[in-house]
């Protein structure tokens, strides 16, 4: 686990972090303006949703319209308003991912794996079309930073704040349910970790994520259930037999699009004289419960989206993976061989800069 303690004094330190994103937001908030004649069209759905208070369409949950409209309202409509509520979600996002790879990362490859997540389509370009994708990526990335925060602190406001990020991520989008199951099945794994359970402060997460997600319960059960059976009925071929097999790989292989672009970034770090000492340390130790929090958060979330294809022959929309990918560029920098001279992180930055 990485210590840095030199933060204030290091030029990858809090200042680089903000100018940086202070700068991308800007230009992803106001570039749209000039390019874009009209918001995309779920912006659009999700701005007459909104006017309507409602709490929840067939589809989706509308707490992500009703947060548009509120932001619309108080900047008296502004055209740039869905780019900057945008912004300012991904700039969280992008925080949370900071916050780790200075936990995981020396500062240099923290800012090498904050630089390829400025790239990750769903910061930039997918973030103009603000809708449940954006939000649900806002509450996956701090359900995921309290969760870790929590499980390796044991602070009272962690918990408190993975509470209320999975409560209010279920509001966003359904598929937040992915990350309570990953971590109930991550702490049930392993015999030291199942203490969690014993914990009262486990349980008061539990209780606030609960209560704030209550009333869309109640309404979904009121509704019969309506809207599962609306996803049910998505993506669904007529040939069942084949779809177990297709649907399965269908999502796994649309999933490089996010990840492997990641790994692409980061070509300078990969290519080269590589620190293979270090690389074979890190395979023959233990992994930390930090290390194994990251691993299982990222890919057990996926798995359980490829059994669902699998099992229920439906096509798992690519998008549904937006989530997941936040910190693969802290993975792979952690675990794989990487080149620890400044002339190829120079580099990585420099072409993920351009980029």
């Amino acid at each position: 686990m990485n210590q840095s303690g030199n933060s204030a004094t290091s030029s990858y330190g809090s200042p680089f972090f903000w100018k940086t994103v202070l700068l991308f937001g800007v230009v992803w908030t106001f570039a749209p303006l000039l390019f874009l004649p009209n918001y995309w069209l779920d912006t659009i759905e999700q701005i007459f949703v909104g006017k309507e208070w409602v709490l929840s369409t067939q589809k989706h949950p509308a707490l992500t319209a009703i947060i548009l409209h509120t932001f619309r309202s108080i900047l008296k409509n502004a055209p740039f308003a869905p780019y900057l509520l945008s912004q300012i979600m991904m700039g969280t996002v992008l925080w949370t991912v900071w916050r780790l790879g200075r936990l995981f990362l020396d500062p240099p490859r923290a800012a090498a794996a904050l630089f390829v997540m400025l790239n990750y389509y769903w910061m930039n370009f997918g973030s103009v079309d603000y809708n449940n994708n954006v939000t649900l990526i806002f509450a996956w990335g701090l359900s995921f930073y309290f969760g870790l925060m929590a499980l390796r602190t044991d602070r009272l406001r962690d918990w408190i704040g993975l509470g209320i990020a999975v409560g209010i991520g279920l509001h966003l989008k359904y598929t937040e349910i992915l990350f309570p199951t990953s971590l109930i099945i991550f702490l049930a794994w392993s015999k030291m970790r199942r203490r969690y359970f014993c914990s009262g402060r486990f349980w008061l997460a539990v209780a606030i994520a609960f209560l704030i997600f209550l009333p869309q319960t109640l309404w979904i059960l009121n509704g019969n259930l309506r809207t599962l059976q609306y996803a049910l009925t998505l993506e669904r071929d007529e040939n069942p037999a084949i779809c177990h097999l297709v649907c399965p790989l269908h999502f796994t292989f649309s999933q490089t699009a996010y990840w492997g672009l990641s790994l692409l970034w980061l070509t300078p770090l990969f290519l080269g004289n590589a620190d293979k000492k270090k690389s074979f340390h890190r395979y023959t130790t233990p992994l930390s419960m930090e290390e194994s929090y990251l691993l299982w958060m990222t890919f057990l979330p996926f798995l359980i989206q490829v059994v669902y294809a699998a099992v229920s022959a439906h096509y798992v929309r690519f998008s549904l993976g937006c989530h997941l990918w936040i910190y693969i560029p802290i993975i792979l920098l952690r675990f794989l061989p990487i080149r620890q001279d400044n002339t190829a992180l120079k580099r990585t930055l420099f072409q993920n800069a351009s980029l």
